[in-house]
């Protein structure tokens, strides 16, 4: 069987092929084109507002982002999504044929085209459709040959697209161009590629320093406040500035000052500081401009700031802003007290005290529990001490009575603490308490004050702050009397049993009781049975355990007997005639007191019986008289009181009568 089909007609398909190239090249051009302008316009965005917001980095990493975002969207629109449906030989045809009838005015190819395309190299049934194909194939061929298939294919889009990126690309590059004489768009355009470097322009503020108007040379700089400052303190703010480029630094420059609640800038104009006055600067003397050369700086003064405020300086192209925090004084919002007495005392709770009244022992320990108004780093309390008198007025009051020393008492910083406190309503209140221990150990201390410092270097307020007063009293030594015998004088003899009486007084308990026996002169005898190493005998053992807030006891010793019993091994009794003296000594818990308290003497003369009884009867006798002249005169007071009432009674006769 012979071959009947009709070869192809190579004439035909590079037409084609031609146009179907042309639409690639067109679509190709027509998106890069719309990239480029995208890109530039985009960039150039970013550039400007990295130039005038300093972006940081993550800023810029978005905006790099979206720049890529918006490109493979065009890239998707006008190149991949044609390149991955691209017309076949059949649809270009019928492309070409539709648009040249339509210039044609309806002629053309009239259907010839496509279907030359479409039976090229189609398998037909007979020879007469062979030679009707060829004859058709050759009547394409020869109207295609006169025809411009390529016309087809519209290019305006891409003309379109293609000036305006040239445009575009002609506008950035004269702005580039003239802008890049200090490298400062070269370094925008790294920077928009995400460039570490910084923002270059042609001037650049080092730093905004602002301290407080009292800071000198001579603050370290681990306590120099800075940034950080207390409501009311005047403060002023030295910005240090470079210029990039060969022109000098400007005269003058914009500082503005915005408070957090205010409606608008406070603003005020920096002058530039002469070379005397850059070397008088904290921010020079404090070395915070080290490593920067060729350096202008301008100072401002804000006084009696009252809240947070942000710093914002402009000067020439370069602008920054610094936020200044602003805290109450560190102050004292509550203060409870406690008392620990000394250990000899015997009270071991401590004793809540309110702050009117800090009348307080010696030797006690005054425990405060302080909560300031915020966070505070370090505590200290000021101790105020009696000054000595010098020179007495007339009345002899003190005339330097309100002069006072001061001592510091530093409190561990261990001894800060925070707490969660419970509201009675809202969220959790975090608190910060102090405990101090205050000890007094002086009588001339009057007074203490708490001085607090926050975490920001900011102290409270001397002036401000209360000055607790106080009185310290010192223990009184011990009360000790005998009450009987009454007489101080006393005959006895060598067996006598004498009844003692004595009473015991002392604020906080005594710590030893005993009873001595000696001479006028207080040498102590000791010919008694059951002395101690001090030649005594402990009245009461038991003393020693009576801790009391006021302590009065009597102890009747009814048998207190100073001859030796017949076990003993104590000497003789006290010969006849030696006179005794008996005394009692009372030692204070306190370990400062000076030494013992001793009562009165009672003096006992040793004298036989017969002695005794005439003296017992001498004190009879004069018992009896004593009441003899009691009774006399009582009735010699009767018979007075008598005639001094009958004289009253009687009436005056009238001299008329």
């Amino acid at each position: 069987m012979s071959n009947l089909k009709v070869p192809s007609s190579s004439l035909l398909q590079g037409k084609l092929a031609s146009v179907r190239g042309k639409q690639n090249t067109v679509a190709l051009g027509t998106g890069f084109s719309w990239m480029v302008l995208a890109l530039l316009l985009l960039l150039g965005g970013g550039m400007f507002l990295d130039g005038v917001l300093d972006l940081t980095k993550g800023a810029r990493t978005v905006l790099l982002f979206g720049y890529v975002i918006v490109l493979g969207c065009i890239f998707y629109r006008h190149i991949l999504t044609h390149f991955s449906d691209q017309p076949d030989d059949e649809e270009v045809a019928l492309a070409v044929e539709e648009n040249l009838a339509e210039a044609d005015g309806g002629e053309a190819f009239r259907s010839r085209l496509i279907a030359a395309t479409q039976l090229s190299g189609v398998e037909l049934n007979n020879d007469t459709s062979k030679a009707f194909v060829q004859v058709l194939m050759e009547q394409t061929e020869s109207m295609a040959k006169a025809r411009d298939f390529n016309a087809i294919v519209p290019t305006q889009n891409f003309a379109k697209a293609g000036m305006l990126a040239t445009l575009v690309a002609f506008v950035f590059g004269m702005v580039f161009v003239q802008n890049n004489a200090h490298g400062h768009m070269t370094n925008r355009l790294k920077r928009a590629f995400l460039s570490s470097e910084e923002l270059l322009r042609d001037t650049t503020i080092n730093s905004i320093n602002v301290f407080d108007a009292n800071a000198s040379q001579a603050d370290a700089n681990a306590s120099l406040k800075t940034d950080n400052f207390m409501r009311g303190d005047d403060v002023f703010v030295e910005v240090i500035v470079t210029k990039n480029i060969k022109e000098g630094p400007e005269k003058e420059i914009q500082v503005n000052v915005r408070y957090e609640n205010a409606e608008r800038d406070i603003r005020k104009v920096a002058a530039r500081m002469t070379d005397d006055e850059l070397k008088q600067s904290v921010s020079v003397q404090t070395g915070l401009t080290k490593g920067i050369n060729d350096f202008a700086m301008y100072r401002i003064s804000v006084p009696s700031v009252r809240e947070p405020f942000t710093v914002k300086v402009r000067a020439d192209d370069a602008s920054k802003d610094h936020e200044v925090n602003v805290v109450p004084s560190p102050t004292l919002r509550e203060v409870q007290f406690a008392q620990a007495y000394p250990g000899y005392t015997g009270i071991t709770e401590r004793l809540p005290r309110k702050r009117g009244d800090l009348t307080l022992l010696k030797g006690s320990t005054l425990h405060a529990t302080v909560q300031p108004n915020h966070e505070v780093k370090s505590v200290y309390v000021d101790l105020f001490y009696r000054q000595p008198t010098v020179n007495p007025d007339a009345n002899g009051t003190d005339a330097n009575q309100s002069r006072r020393a001061s001592k510091r008492v530093e409190i561990d910083p261990k001894n800060i603490r925070t707490v969660e406190k419970e509201p009675v309503e809202g969220a959790k209140e975090t608190i910060t308490l102090v405990d101090a221990a205050i000890p007094v150990d002086d009588e001339d201390i009057v007074g203490f004050r708490f001085h607090l410092t926050d975490k920001y270097n900011n102290e409270s307020d001397d002036n401000t702050e209360p000055i607790y007063q106080v009185a310290v009293l010192e223990d009184k030594a011990p009360e000790v009397e005998i009450l009987r015998p009454v007489r101080r004088e006393q005959k006895v003899t060598q067996r006598a049993r004498i009844p003692l009486q004595i009473r015991v007084k002392d604020d906080f308990g005594v710590k030893k009781l005993k009873l001595f026996l000696g001479d006028a002169d207080h040498n102590k005898y000791e010919f008694l049975p059951g002395l101690d190493e001090d030649g005594g005998i402990a009245i009461d053992a038991n003393m020693t355990d009576i801790k009391l807030a006021r302590l009065e006891n009597t102890l009747n010793l009814t048998s207190f007997d100073w001859r030796p019993t017949p076990d003993s091994e104590a000497k003789d009794p006290p010969p006849v005639g030696m006179e005794v003296h008996i005394w009692v000594e009372a030692q204070d818990g306190n370990p400062d007191a000076t030494g013992p308290v001793k009562s009165r003497a009672i003096a006992a003369l040793v004298v036989t019986d017969d002695e005794k009884r005439k003296e017992l009867a001498n004190r009879a006798t004069d018992s009896i008289t004593a009441v003899n002249e009691t009774a006399s005169d009582q009735e010699r007071l009767n018979r007075e009181l008598g005639e001094i009432i009958r004289a009253r009674l009687v009436i005056p006769t009238p001299e008329n009568e």
